[in-house]
């Protein structure tokens, strides 16, 4: 939303259906509109007139626009009357209310007999919002006015010949009331304006008579798809024929379900009518049958797919993953089969798009042939193949690339079991038929292994109209079909393919020929009784339209000509992005118009058919936008022409499916009721008020625009004590929460019979009302709006130390400060000269508020604490009020978390206690031995640290948060550490520490070790000698990062709190090197013959160690001539295993392994270098092996994860679950 800019100006706004009326004075010298462009010279002088809009929402919440011209010598009254007749509610415009906007001045009521041109100079403008009331009475006549958009209708510039502007074309200072949402804004807001226009509601159909699909997030590829299966006469007919209720008894009786029982004793009771609705809602049959009709019959823009992907047992992320809609169409497609089994449509996918082919291999000695029969849903058309650099240029050449067959000889020798050898052989396939919906997907992905990453080819590849496949179904179909062999030679002529007018594709020099018109436009399509919705009026399956003529007919001719199998294309599914991501969208032929249409989601617009032509790919276009990687075709759907067979779209829905869509549009006009009524309502808390105190609440709802006078007897019956009560013993006021006290309910002056509700609503805070009781013979108090609400504490008399309160005293603020402290110094009865009144302050010492030390700030308020006292009992700087604002101010709440519990308790002390004092605290109130715990605190922002120093105070460790922990608590200079068990060529397990010790950081790690080596004695984890053991720091991210020299400190102030430490222990002493610029690393040999390691050596370097240095020492200590340095894929960090190794390390390749490459530059203390000999060979692979090489690689890419772009998410496996259908 826009807001205007600032304006002196007001305006009141509700959300009640408005109308605003627009007026705009015209200069005396301007014409009125009848007299402009053409029209006869209007008389002398005439009046100048005032242009009326306005925005009738009286009938609908979609606003009607009426316009008419009134005298600038109206008078206001005349003007509602105008308004009324104009809104057809002639003789009730006292039920409207009518607020002027631009000026906030303006009151109705006063100006009732004055003109407009008194109010309003000419040349001005003003807008009034006018709201009905209850109780208005819409004419029956009124029902045949449509409601028009909800856009704004400005009255635009108009010029006549003369060049003279009508008043209404100034639009320097017009302000826009957009009907439906009170929004103001100035019409120099134009693209805003326009922008908003261009915008759709969901409530209007499209004027290509078709509903879109919404998107969920990344659905535009099932959205595409959804949309063809629904254009697919065939497919839809034979759907809607699949009967929910037959499935559902069946269901029942198939899982021993009755009504309210269930097999399982432990499951709730439920009935009938839930466990239908339960089946219906994950059942994908129903839901796309249900979609279906939505499609076909709603008013809408776009349906809703949510309730089929939750039938597919997708969840709410699923929607925000891209997936292939090749894939899809295949995935959907099992499932229906699958959830179809045992119904009369469990064959509506293999009659439809199922075809066969044989796979083949012919032995060219004997010619013995293998084949084996395999059936498919679609045929995947490769465009480039491994190693060509030219993509195919067409579907036609790329179906005769399928079925050309593979030579097999030489060392690729085919074993003849006829003739007992390897022979030469062909290996192909051959189409055996072909399904009557033909799936073409055109191979547009594929991976480059130069990039080693994912590209999409948007090479050129044509397709046709019309597509003649009898010449694949003979003996031999590796031949090209007739009429395309002299095609294929002509490829490499660079001449330009195109549509023939036949729909055949035909060559061309670069001329074009536009497709046969009559009179230059093209020939109307439609059929006789075809709606431009493209869906048939009467009910039935229409007869053949004239589709597309030219096509038509020439397919019926080659069908007579060449045979049966003659398709023609309808739909393209389009691509438009790159191998990371893009979106989906489809050309659609409607068979009922012969037009072509664009399903893109929400939007379907009609397209011409020469758009087609756009899809078949070409050079990358710069046009700036993310998508510049190419729009093309991605999947082509083909329909086998056939006079008898072929089907064009229907209106025939099922009964129940339309009983079904009647009670969803009754539930959805219930709400929508719901929801209006809910908007011009207003929820309300009434108090009921006695003697100046709130006795008792209820909460009702009340209309916004309802008068108070008619809301005194609604709420009169609410409490029993004044349902019987006269009305004028009644009264109500305004309640307002107390700015002292949130949860105590001031009154405010009595409200106006003649105002309406929502003149007393605020919307940043609840809405109450005070409905006020008075005692027969009494009269209501007097509103006094000087009062305020004192909050006081007064000095106890039994207990001069200790104040009770709060006590809310009344004073008058209008009267002098000396009277208002004498009412509070009456509350505790003592002299004006013996009061002492004590504030606090926030962070500060209390301060006396009286008696005065300063001429400022003697004012008392509502939002203010005051302690009163007798100054004559405490000298002041022994008061005892500012004793008890300390003790208060002092106070400390903490929630302690004992000993694991998740729940926190409550614990009260001192913000001046100390860490011990508190710790002591605790020890006595748990009964927990003051050495066997520790106190922590950030354990919920995962930055634990330790509350160890116990003198200092409570108000410094900013928290209020503390766990009480098992274990012994540090001194300051210690630290609580985790240790773990470290091996530098196994995992390490990070989560579970072997033990946790308490170390003085100032303690040598010599020393560390000896604690270290005790520990793992008594825990009996190990008998090892300190001098074995290493000491080395683990992260969450990496083996070892740091060892830990005998002779330095354990010192991990510059290291994190949540350090880990790892101990090794060894077979030999430690590597003593105490040089500071030494640092430890580990190398490790693979042996690829066989597919194993060698021993872990430890390695000492400097920070200016060669890698040449490291091969020469391993050279002479193993003996190997030349040595290679892996460079794996953990950044040297981290366990590998064999098959990791062998196929992600990379060997010399790197210059950081270059021989003058210094190590320390790339690797970290701590780390795993892997070497191998280099004459030694890779093993090669058994098909175990290999099987199991493939396993592992395909986990550690699950493990590593990743994702392409910003609009592009890790990829997964495209699922639909079938198990509950």
């Amino acid at each position: 939303m826009v807001a205007p800019p600032p304006s002196n100006d007001s305006m009141e706004v509700d959300d009640k259906p408005t109308v605003s009326v627009d007026v705009e004075m015209r200069e005396e010298n301007e014409e009125s509109p009848e007299n402009r462009s053409g029209a006869p010279e209007p008389p002398p002088n005439p009046e100048p007139l005032l242009p009326l809009v306005i925005w009738d929402s009286t009938y609908s919440s979609k606003p009607i626009s009426r316009k008419s011209e009134i005298s600038p010598n109206m008078t206001f009254t005349e003007l509602k009357k105008k308004a009324a007749e104009m809104m057809n509610v002639e003789g009730q415009e006292e039920l409207l209310i009518f607020k002027q906007v631009s000026k906030g001045s303006f009151n109705w009521e006063t100006n009732l007999e004055k003109k407009v041109s008194e109010i309003f100079p000419m040349g001005g403008k003003v807008i009034f919002s006018v709201t009905a009331m209850s109780g208005l009475k819409v004419p029956h006549s009124a029902e045949h006015d449509k409601p028009h958009s909800t856009q704004p209708t400005i009255i635009k510039e108009e010029t006549s010949n003369s060049g003279s502007h009508s008043a209404s074309s100034s639009t320097e200072n017009r302000m826009i009331i957009h009907p439906s949402s009170n929004m103001m804004l100035p019409s120099s807001y134009g693209s805003i304006s326009s922008s908003y226009s261009s915008s759709w509601n969901n409530n209007e159909k499209q004027k290509s008579g078709y509903v879109g699909l919404g998107n969920q997030g990344a659905t535009c590829y099932m959205n595409s798809l959804i949309q063809t299966l629904f254009m697919t006469p065939e497919f839809r007919s034979a759907l809607y024929k699949w009967n929910f209720e037959t499935y559902y008894e069946n269901w029942k009786k198939n899982n021993n379900q009755k009504e309210g029982v269930s097999t399982d004793p432990s499951s709730p009771k439920i009935s009938e009518e839930e466990n239908r609705s339960a089946r219906e809602k994950k059942s994908i049959p129903r839901q796309l049958q249900l979609l279906f009709a939505r499609l076909q019959t709603c008013d809408q823009r776009a349906a809703k797919t949510k309730e089929l992907t939750n039938s597919f047992g997708w969840k709410d992320s699923d929607a925000f993953t891209q997936h292939d809609v090749q894939e899809l169409c295949r995935v959907l497609f099992d499932a229906l089969e699958s959830v179809l089994k045992g119904t009369e449509q469990e064959n509506l996918i293999n009659e439809l798009y199922q075809g066969e082919m044989k796979d083949y291999v012919t032995c060219l000695e004997c010619g013995n042939e293998s084949s084996r029969t395999d059936k498919y849903l679609d045929v995947p058309l490769v465009i480039k193949g491994f190693g060509e650099e030219k993509a195919i240029g067409s579907v036609e050449e790329a179906l005769q690339k399928f079925v050309t067959p593979e030579d097999l000889s030489g060392e690729n020798q085919y074993n003849c079991e006829k003739c007992g050898k390897k022979v030469d052989a062909k290996k192909g396939l051959k189409f055996t038929s072909f399904p009557y919906l033909l799936t073409l997907q055109l191979k547009r992905f594929d991976f480059d292994y130069q990039s080693m990453k994912r590209k999409k080819l948007n090479d050129k590849v044509t397709f046709p109209h019309i597509l003649d496949l009898n010449s694949f179904l003979g003996e031999d179909n590796s031949n090209a079909p007739e009429g395309l062999e002299k095609q294929f030679k002509e490829l490499g002529k660079n001449k330009r393919r195109k549509l023939s007018p036949d729909g055949m594709a035909s060559e061309s020099d670069g001329s074009e020929t536009e497709p046969t018109t009559t009179n230059g436009e093209e020939e109307d399509s439609y059929s006789a009784g075809a709606s431009k919705s493209g869906f048939s009026t009467s009910g039935k399956v229409e007869e053949e339209p004239k589709v597309e003529k030219n096509h038509r007919k020439t397919a019926i001719e080659l069908v007579q000509k060449r045979g049966k199998f003659i398709y023609e294309l309808y739909s393209v599914l389009i691509h438009r992005g790159s191998a990371l991501g893009g979106h989906y969208y489809a050309y659609i032929k409607s068979f009922t118009t012969g037009k072509w249409y664009e399903f893109n989601d929400s939007s379907v617009t009609e397209i011409k058919e020469s758009e087609i032509e756009n899809t078949f790919g070409e050079e990358e276009k710069k046009t700036g936008y993310m998508y510049s990687s190419g729009a093309n075709a991605y999947m082509l759907m083909y329909r086998r022409v056939d006079e008898e067979k072929n089907m064009v779209e229907s209106t025939e829905i099922p009964s129940e499916l339309k009983e079904k869509l009647d009670d969803e549009v009754k539930k959805q006009e219930e709400k929508t009721k719901k929801e209006e009524q809910k908007k011009n309502s207003v929820d309300a808390k009434v108090v009921l008020w006695k003697n100046g105190e709130s006795v008792e609440s209820k909460d009702t709802n009340l209309m916004k625009y309802q008068l108070i006078k008619d809301v005194l007897p609604q709420v009169q019956p609410l409490f029993e004590s004044t349902k019987d009560l006269p009305l004028d013993r009644l009264r109500l006021r305004k309640a307002v929460a107390s700015k002292t006290n949130t949860e105590r309910i001031e009154a405010k002056g009595p409200l106006s019979l003649e105002n309406n509700v929502y003149t007393y609503v605020n919307h940043f805070e609840p809405f109450a009302l005070i409905l006020e009781v008075r005692e027969e013979g009494e009269e209501f108090e007097d509103y006094n709006p000087n009062l305020i609400l004192v909050k006081v504490f007064k000095q106890s008399e039994k207990d001069e130390e200790n104040f009770e309160g709060p006590i809310f005293i009344k004073v008058n603020q209008k009267e002098k400060i000396e009277d208002q402290l004498q009412v509070l110094a009456d509350s505790i009865g003592v002299s004006l000269e013996n009061l002492r009144i004590v504030r606090p302050e926030f962070s500060y010492s209390p301060t006396v508020f009286y008696p005065f030390n300063s001429p400022y700030g003697r004012d008392l308020k509502e939002s203010e604490k005051y302690y009163l006292e007798d100054s004559s009992k405490s000298e002041e700087k022994d008061s005892f009020a500012m004793k008890a604002i300390t003790r208060e101010q002092q106070k400390l709440t903490l929630k302690l978390y004992i000993l694991g519990e998740k729940e926190p308790v409550s614990f009260e002390c001192s913000k001046k206690d100390t860490i011990g004092k508190l710790r002591e605290l605790i020890s006595q109130k748990y009964n927990i031995a003051i050495d066997q715990f520790k106190l922590m605190k950030g354990i919920t922002n995962n930055w634990p640290t330790e509350l160890k120093q116990d003198e200092k105070e409570l108000s410094s460790i900013f928290t209020k948060e503390i766990w009480v922990e098992k274990g012994q608590p540090s001194k300051d200079g210690e630290e609580s550490i985790q240790f773990f068990k470290f091996d530098p060529i196994a995992e390490v397990e990070t989560e579970k520490p072997l033990f946790e010790m308490v170390i003085n950081k100032k303690h040598l790690n010599s020393d560390v070790k000896i604690q270290v080596a005790k520990k793992l004695k008594e825990d009996n984890i190990a008998d090892h000698d300190p001098k074995h053991i290493r000491l080395i720091e683990i992260s969450n991210y990496r083996k070892g990062t740091t060892v830990y020299p005998d002779k330095l400190t354990f010192d991990l102030g510059y290291h994190s709190v949540n350090t880990k430490i790892g101990f090794q222990l060894m077979d030999k002493e430690e590597i003593k090197d105490e040089r500071d610029d030494v640092f430890l690393m580990f190398a490790r040999r693979f042996n690829p013959s066989t597919l194993t390691f060698g021993t872990l050596d430890d390695v000492v370097l400097t920070k200016k160690t060669k890698a040449e240095e490291l091969r020469k020492f391993l050279q002479e200590k193993y003996q190997v001539e030349s040595v290679a340095l892996g460079k794996d894929s953990k950044k040297w960090g981290g366990v590998m295993s064999e098959y990791e190794v062998l196929d992600e390390t990379k060997w010399d390749v790197s210059s950081e392994t270059a021989d003058s490459s210094v190590i320390w530059n790339w690797a970290c203390e701590g780390d795993t270098i892997y070497w191998k000999d280099k004459s030694e060979k890779d093993i090669e692979l058994s098909p175990e092996e290999k099987k199991k090489q493939e396993a592992e690689k395909k986990k550690r890419n699950q493990s590593k994860g990743g994702s392409y772009s910003y609009y592009r998410s890790k990829e997964e496996a495209l699922k639909i679950n079938t198990s509950d259908n």
